[in-house]
């Protein structure tokens, strides 16, 4: 149960940071227990953000539909064995990337954190597989978009915090 390692650290969103990016800042910092790359949760509790960079008292988020952003992710279940990237995709939607031909994503399949990344724990949810169709002419890979019902306006956000630091 990932909940006893982690605590919910709120914040508000008080300002965006950058007007190209989806970098936004926040009012809890370094005093608040924050460290970049720690995950953001939304009002739904889903996954939409990574913290960027953290001050004493403040810190900047990076949106997951920013270009930039790559977080670990598993399809939830039986097909959840095999490591994805997710991506922000121009500020707008999520996709995934290099998803071969042969994985089986279908329109409505739940996407959770993969549990590669530092400070995130496997099994967060992140999204829902909007569409999947191949991308290419050689059918390498699949285009998958996401959706997550949290990618609108945020005013309230939710930090998890690791209880223990690591020794």
């Amino acid at each position: 149960d990932r909940g006893k390692y982690f605590k919910q650290q709120p914040a508000l969103v008080i300002a965006r940071a950058d007007s190209y990016r989806q970098l936004y800042f926040i009012n809890r910092g370094r005093k608040d227990g924050l460290a970049p790359g720690q995950a953001v949760l939304g009002p739904s509790g889903f996954v939409v953000a990574q913290v960027a960079e953290v001050w004493v008292e403040s810190a900047t988020i990076l949106l997951l539909t920013d270009n930039d952003s790559r977080i670990s992710a598993r399809i939830s279940g039986a097909a959840g064995r095999v490591p994805l990237v997710l991506a922000g995709d121009r500020g707008l939607t999520l996709r995934l990337l290099f998803v071969g031909p042969d994985l089986a994503v279908r329109p409505g399949d739940r996407l959770v954190s993969g549990g590669q990344d530092k400070l995130i724990p496997y099994g967060l949810p992140l999204g829902e597989v909007e569409s999947a169709s191949p991308s290419d002419r050689e059918g390498l890979f699949q285009k998958v978009t996401v959706r997550t019902p949290d990618a609108g306006a945020l005013r309230v956000v939710g930090v998890l915090v690791p209880l223990f630091s690591a020794i």
